[in-house]
């Protein structure tokens, strides 16, 4: 009687330790599963391009009834001139940080291969691509304030090729500008984004004209 109870009670004393076992097996499964990410979670996230962004956009643009073009843009320009606040310093005595821009930019179709910071434009002389190209320039004591979402005028030219050959022109004026409405989107001494709304009106059978579209243009020079 004594060696049945003393197996029975061995048996039953097994049968606890593998239950408290696997409990403590369950318990330390869960911990750890709860702990792991899944695989979407520990996934990074994707982040932005520390090189500064792209040159590119679309603009849509009609000098008069004959000359438009719809411009994917491959290359765009631009060089900064800064402008400080009269006398301004900073604690050294030394000239103050800039408190805005003007701003000399040029625009080239995607189909002009090899555009540098020194490809010039040209008036007598076909860009390639589908040979459309703009310049713009800050006007007069115009500029950008940093920071600023107020648009600011910019003089447009304009190159093409039509059946009479190669042309380089500024034909509209201030007078004839309705619309001159030129937006920085982002910028940085790398590079700036224009937002362009501008809408010319010209009179007699040449129509109206206008400049539309978006474009990120390289940083070349900051001439101080």
């Amino acid at each position: 009687m004594s060696s049945t109870l003393t197996h029975t009670a061995l048996l039953t004393l097994a049968l606890s330790s593998l239950a408290a076992s696997g409990c403590s097996k369950s318990g330390a499964d869960a911990t750890a599963s709860s702990a792991s990410p899944t695989a979407s979670s520990a996934a990074p996230a994707k982040s932005e391009s520390k090189s500064g962004a792209t040159m590119g956009g679309q603009l849509d643009v009609q000098v008069d009834k004959k000359h438009a073009a719809k411009i994917d843009v491959g290359a765009a320009f631009v060089d900064l001139y800064p402008v400080y606040a009269d006398g301004a310093t900073d604690e050294s005595g030394k000239p103050a940080k800039p408190t805005g821009y003007k701003f000399a930019l040029r625009i080239f179709n995607d189909g002009v291969k090899g555009a540098t910071c020194d490809t010039k434009l040209d008036d007598d002389k076909a860009v390639g691509g589908t040979n459309w190209a703009l310049n713009f320039d800050t006007m007069n004591s115009d500029h950008w304030d940093i920071g600023s979402a107020n648009p600011l005028p910019l003089s447009p030219g304009f190159f093409y090729v039509d059946d009479t050959g190669p042309h380089g022109m500024a034909p509209w004026s201030p007078v004839t500008l309705s619309k001159n409405e030129v937006f920085v989107d982002a910028f940085s001494l790398q590079s700036v984004t224009f937002r362009f709304s501008l809408e010319n009106t010209i009179a007699g059978d040449r129509g109206p004209g206008w400049i539309r579209g978006k474009v990120v243009a390289k940083v070349c020079s900051v001439d101080n």
